[in-house]
């Protein structure tokens, strides 16, 4: 997924990101996975799609505290800077403002 990401074809590391969260649904590299495939969709401009990932690499944070040892802090404040990007960008103000309030924490 990282050639495909560095090399800037987003949507083929989207879709590698997503088959690596779908194929390990439990493994260390779920909430990087999903978080990868946001970070194209915004490449990609397909902000619902990017808010869609971003929320789900949140919800997994806040449902399983856990997988927060597993991350860089930078990561976690990226999902959530990037969230409210993205919801800003298709005007779902309360989602921008969830995602400032979690960064702020």
């Amino acid at each position: 997924g990282w050639t495909y990401y560095q090399t800037e074809n987003w949507s083929e590391a989207s879709r590698f990101f997503g088959d690596l969260a779908r194929d390990f649904p439990n493994g260390e590299l779920l909430v990087d996975a999903v978080f990868m495939q946001g970070e194209c969709e915004m490449k990609r401009q397909l902000y619902k799609e990017a808010l869609t990932r971003f929320r789900l690499a949140a919800d997994l944070l806040e449902t399983q505290p856990e997988r927060l040892s597993q991350l860089d802090t930078q990561v976690v404040d990226l999902i959530c800077l990037h969230g409210a990007q993205a919801a800003r960008e298709v005007k779902d103000w309360s989602a921008a403002i969830r995602f400032a309030d979690r960064l702020a924490q």
